[in-house]
């Protein structure tokens, strides 16, 4: 599950990921962007590889590339987009309040993630989580929307 509940939106690094996966949108709408890789020097290349050692994923540089906009599509309530793991992508322009439920097959790729042509290893890492008593009153309420329906 993925919450998009903040007054601001970052946009996210083009990016694939290490299995396929299919998501539907609950509540909410965003914007699904598709890329395709190709030549260039403006964006650094990262591979995430799942690292048994530490139980975790770890970024890999990998050289330079481009990103080149595919295809982009609005979708809202009750839609479905599916990716396998190698397709790159993005969501922009997410509404607050966004809520999506994905399903994930197998690791089976490493994931590929473009940043700013001057990024480094370390700029991939992001701690992410919630307190255990803040995911409660989220659930409840993402609960309270879904009864709503």
């Amino acid at each position: 599950m993925h919450l998009w509940d903040r007054d601001h939106y970052v946009l996210e690094d083009i990016h694939s990921h290490c299995a396929d996966f299919t998501s539907r949108i609950v509540f909410g709408r965003l914007t699904e962007n598709a890329f395709n890789l190709v030549e260039g020097s403006s964006l650094a290349s990262f591979l995430y590889r799942f690292d048994e050692g530490v139980g975790h994923s770890v970024a890999v540089p990998n050289g330079h590339v481009e990103g080149s906009l595919r295809s982009s599509r609005v979708l809202g309530p009750n839609e479905v987009y599916s990716k396998t793991a190698q397709e790159l992508h993005n969501v922009s322009d997410v509404e607050v309040g966004t809520v999506t439920v994905s399903a994930w097959f197998q690791r089976s790729h490493d994931a590929l993630v473009l940043k700013g042509a001057n990024a480094c290893a370390e700029d991939c890492v992001a701690t992410i989580g919630i307190e255990i008593g803040e995911l409660r009153l989220v659930l409840e309420e993402i609960r309270k929307r879904i009864s709503a329906k």
